[in-house]
């Protein structure tokens, strides 16, 4: 991957783990390099590459374990996560509320 100058490289780097993730490239459970082997890779501060992968972090792509690194989390597609949408929006226009199908889900994963 070659970083261009029309969005912060961290943003850059970001996506570039995010595609790779949601490609399959990584699979739950799998370990991203190291900060300071990807800052190395990119010719970039160790600091820009653990701001990428905080990101990843916030947005549920990795999960990050203190002095082990930072490793892929369940995640599902934006295929499956439109289905369950198109499920809700169903439920809603035939008149259960919100605060029904969250009361159901508690339900659920009280099991």
């Amino acid at each position: 991957m070659i970083l261009n100058s029309n969005e912060p490289v961290f943003i850059q780097i970001k996506n570039y783990y995010k595609h790779l993730i949601k490609i399959g490239a990584y699979k739950e459970g799998d370990s991203l390099p190291s900060v300071r082997e990807v800052a190395i890779f990119f010719g970039v501060n160790p600091n820009t590459v653990q701001r990428s992968f905080t990101l990843l972090s916030e947005e549920d792509y990795v999960t990050n374990i203190p002095k082990k690194g930072f490793y892929v989390t369940n995640i599902k597609s934006e295929d499956e996560n439109k289905e369950i949408k198109k499920q809700i929006i169903k439920l809603i226009d035939k008149g259960y509320t919100l605060e029904d199908i969250k009361k159901v889900i508690e339900e659920m994963e009280e099991r």
